[in-house]
Formats: structure tokens, sequence, C-alpha cells
């Protein structure tokens, strides 16, 4: 009897109508994320630090930060239309400038704003806007101050603070402030703005396909209300084996609460795509206590290498298998493991095999597909069946 599968089971038949997610998260990495860099010469500082001049420089430099802002958020489900103000720009770039002199990064939050109220260069707005921003000092033609508050490195960002406030649910407004070696980036007052995220969290790196150069030591995962401090992290390679990893903060301030963790052997230099596994439990204060999702590293460029005796179907939007044994009259597939693979068989396929975990697979049969009591689809595979004639 035609138009039968032998088991009840959630089936999946759009095979071709979903663009390739892979495809369009490496297009705007490379359209949006790396097309913003910027030199100190194309930035063409006008002012002085000796004169405290704060002057002007390139307004596409401007775009380009705020762009790459953007970008950042996109990817984490957040909304991509932060803006920068004009006044507070000005009052970042005054902060910028009394950095830039005094060679040196603060916060002014000491005792009657010390030190910046003995520095050079000092003014009412330029420690206003230091003490609400998030500060960067670099060379850029060889640094990124975006990237750099995302990455977040070095001994006193172990709580990843200068990320969670550029990807701060109710962040709408910014300030931006650059001269050829400081960064300030007004981040403060976007506390009554309505959170626009698509998840009721943000993880970075963040769910979906994530180019490798943007994968960092330290990983995030923040809520709003949020109680991290009974939670865990659990995490699995492509494999199915668990990660090693480190907490290494929970809770605090700098926007919503947030855990952060560093995991071991994570591979960020395969030509293959790379799947993690990612669960946080024991969250308290909030109506579900765990969360999971997968994060898979890929390589900036499309179509990817793939295994051996695999090659890539964008259609697909995966490697697949080569297989040989399509169109015959019956296929039975029992073997331990099925890997990536169309399926396709003039009468039926039968199978008691298991789908592994980073596998796509597609059963094709005319007649009946029959998956019996041993079948499994591993956490983290895709498998979609059809009845339809072989070889189409």
């Amino acid at each position: 009897m035609k138009y039968i599968i032998t088991l009840l089971l959630c089936v999946k038949l759009n095979l071709l109508l979903a663009q390739c997610e892979r495809a369009t998260a490496v297009n705007d990495y490379l359209t949006n994320y790396m097309a913003n860099d910027f030199s100190v010469a194309e930035l063409n500082w006008s002012g002085s630090p000796y004169s405290c001049n704060t002057g002007s420089y390139n307004q596409a430099v401007n775009n380009k930060i705020l762009a790459r802002i953007n970008y950042f958020r996109r990817i984490t489900g957040l909304n991509d239309n932060v803006t920068f103000d004009g006044n507070l720009n000005q009052i970042c770039q005054q902060a910028a400038v009394m950095l830039e002199v005094n060679e040196s990064l603060s916060h002014c939050n000491g005792t009657n704003n010390y030190p910046c109220n003995t520095w050079p260069c000092n003014t009412t707005d330029a420690i206003y806007a230091s003490q609400r921003s998030v500060l960067a000092s670099g060379h850029w033609s060889y640094y990124d101050p975006v990237t750099l508050y995302i990455e977040d490195p070095g001994s006193k960002n172990q709580p990843v603070g200068h990320r969670r406030w550029l990807l701060y649910p109710k962040a709408q407004t910014f300030g931006n402030g650059v001269t050829n070696s400081k960064n300030v980036i007004y981040v403060s007052d976007n506390f009554f703005n309505q959170a626009q995220n698509s998840k009721p969290y943000v993880a970075y790196p963040p769910e979906g396909y994530v180019p490798a150069p943007i994968v960092f030591e330290r990983w995030s995962f923040s809520m709003a209300n949020a109680d991290f401090s009974n939670a865990y992290v659990t995490m699995s390679d492509p494999n199915g084996f668990a990660v090693p990893l480190h907490i290494i903060y929970y809770n605090g301030a700098y926007g919503d609460p947030a855990i952060v963790w560093v995991p071991q052997n994570i591979s960020l230099n395969s030509p293959y795509d790379a799947t993690y596994t990612v669960t946080i439990g024991g969250i308290r204060n909030v109506s579900q206590s765990i969360y999971t999702y997968q994060t898979t590293i890929v390589q900036p460029n499309h179509p990817p290498a793939c295994p051996n005796n695999m090659q890539w179907d964008n259609a697909y939007c995966a490697c697949r298998q080569v297989v040989t044994n399509n169109c015959l009259d019956d296929i039975n597939l029992n073997a331990p493991t099925i890997f990536t693979g169309l399926y396709s068989a003039n009468k039926k396929v039968v199978s008691s095999g298991a789908v592994h975990n980073q596998a796509t697979v597609w059963f094709y049969a005319e007649d009946r597909i029959t998956l019996n009591a041993n079948f499994k689809v591993k956490k983290g595979a895709t498998f979609k069946a059809k009845i339809n004639a072989c070889g189409y």
C-alpha cells in the first residue's frame, strides 16, 4: 500500500523551501562585519590631545562602528537598529580626547571623580561620559574597538561587562567618540526601552552558525531577572562527548545578570563545521530554569569543506554522503550509525539504525518507509522522510 510511514513520527517535508542558513550567516559576516574594518588613516582624526582639541573624524568610520555593533546584536537575536545620538557623540569625543592625552583608561569613579579630576583635558562632560561608557584602547589599524568589547579579554573582564552592555536587550541609543587609540561608547540610560530580542536570553557565541574568528575564549549567557547562583553549564562536542569547562562568573551588574564560562578544546581551526550543544540549568527567579541550544562554528567561506565521501549540497544546506545504493527496490539500513545522505528506494526503506548526531538524513520510498523499534535520531541530527518516486 502506498503512502504509508509505519511509525508515528513528526516528519518534515519541506526539504527545499528554506534558504541555507549557513550561507546567510557567512554572507552577513563578510558584508556587515569584515567590510566594516577601518584604519587610523581612514579615521583621519583632526584633533590634538596636546591642545585638548576634540577635532573631527571621517563619518564613514562612525557608521562602520555602528554597523559592527548592530551586526553583533543581530546574530544574537537582538534588535539591530541601535543608533548614535549626536549630543552623546560630542561628550564621548571629549572623553576620548581626555583618555588619549593621559594614555590611560578610567571610568573616573573614584572620590571626587578621581583620577580624571587631576588629568589634563578633563571636562565635566568628559568625566560624565567616561562614567557611563565602555572604554577601549588600541591602534585601530590593528584592532577594532567593537570586537574588543565583545571578546572582553583580560583578567579584569571576566564578567564580560563590555560585551553585555553592547548586547543589552533594551539598548536603542548609544554615543560614540574615537581618537587614534581610544574609543568611548556611551551605553547608559537605555533601561526604560522595551527589550526587542527574539529569545528570552542573550548567548554569546549565539545559537546557529557562527564564524570562527568571532568565537572567543569566554562564553556567556545573560537573562533579565535571572539568578545564576546555583546554575550549571554543560557542553558536548560534535561527537557527543562532554566538553570540560570552568565557570568564572555569575550574576552581577552590566545590564542583565549573566553566567560566564571558559570551555576547553573548542575547535576553531577545523575546515569542517563543528556543532556544540550548550545547556544552562538551575536558573532561578525566571519562568524556565533550563535552556539548551546549539552553536555551530564555521569557517567564513561558503560552501564549506566536507569530510571524505561527502559533498556539499546547498539545496539541503549540508554535507551529504555520496550514496551509491539509491533506486534499489529495497534499502535496509540497520547499521549502528547512519550518516548524512539521501536514501531512495523504488519500493521500501527499512531501518533500525541510529542517525548520527550531526547527520542530515533523508528517506525516500515509493511504497513505504518502515522505522523499526530500535530506530533512533540522535540529538542534533536532522531526519526527514517522504513517500516519493525514487530519484526525485
